[in-house]
């Protein structure tokens, strides 16, 4: 299938009192049309069950060996937290990205998240003078799939001078192995690479992050998809009708970026056997004037 007629931009349209999600990310927003909504029909009831609400049977929980197998809620679960990268993201100039390796195969990302959070102390004492120091954390397996290694996005609260901290100085901090860092270009670049995706059509321009997807699919459902720290911040969501969505993004200085609007189908289907349709369009607030002038 080819890609671009999977997703088709430009093509979306909502009723105006039919039911959204809209999802404030600090500098830019969405909407996206709500599948499934209203009341959930089961709920968790105790470790490995779920109770159906309307007939009581309890019900086990699937066992999946992989995150590949359930591949929808993975991608739900990467989409939210390409929500929370956008929302603490500012610019290039407030971030760093990190990938923390080890000499010898790491096998359990637990003991990964351990080991960064006792250098993250050692860094924010180090480094500190810059403001506030959060961070997000993603594991991906080697090509090999033995071992784990660690990609982090660092926020700032200010601008950083360029090549600072020097990596030298950071090396120091971790007695593990080797760390690169990586300078971001922009939040579409950040999201690519923590939350990388399958792609219907395989290029040489998206391979690379199609292989980080394979191999994310790897991981065992068991283990953590992400670490970060106690101050990261979460997208504001809030589930009304479009009309009344999309005025209250207006009045927070939200415009609609017309030309970034998809839709997409889901692996759900409807009555009639057609795939249900996702429905986004997207918001961004102006640039921010620099301070001092007009």
């Amino acid at each position: 299938m080819d890609e671009k007629k999977e997703h088709k931009k430009n093509e979306v349209t909502f009723r105006g009192e039919e039911d959204v999600t809209v999802i404030d990310k600090r500098n830019s927003a969405e909407i996206r049309n709500r599948i499934g909504g209203g009341k959930p029909v089961t709920v968790r009831a105790k470790k490995g069950f779920h109770i159906n609400l309307v007939t009581g049977e309890l019900i086990p929980d699937k066992q999946y060996d992989s995150r590949g197998d359930n591949l929808y809620n993975l991608r739900k679960s990467l989409r939210e937290l390409g929500d929370i990268i956008e929302t603490n993201y500012e610019s290039p100039h407030k971030t760093r990205m990190y990938v923390f390796s080890y000499r010898e195969k790491q096998p359990d990302n637990g003991v990964m998240f351990q080991n960064h959070k006792a250098f993250f102390k050692k860094y924010k004492a180090a480094f500190g003078g810059y403001g506030e120091i959060q961070y997000i954390g993603v594991p991906e397996l080697y090509g090999d799939l033995a071992g784990y290694h660690l990609n982090t996005i660092y926020y700032f609260e200010t601008n950083l001078p360029p090549r600072f901290p020097a990596i030298e100085e950071v090396q120091k901090l971790w007695p593990h192995g080797d760390i690169t860092v990586r300078q971001p270009r922009n939040i579409k670049a950040i999201r690519s690479y923590l939350t990388p995706h399958i792609c219907t059509v395989v290029t040489k321009k998206n391979i690379k992050m199609h292989e980080k997807a394979e191999r994310l699919m790897s991981m065992p459902p068991s283990k953590k998809l992400y670490t970060s720290s106690r101050g990261i911040m979460r997208p504001e969501k809030t589930v009304t009708t479009y009309a009344k969505g999309e005025k209250r993004l207006e009045e927070k200085g939200f415009f609609e970026n017309k030309r970034a609007a998809v839709t997409y189908p889901t692996p759900l289907i409807n009555s009639a056997g057609d795939p249900i349709m996702v429905k986004r369009k997207f918001y961004n607030k102006p640039p921010q004037k620099p301070k001092g002038k007009e």
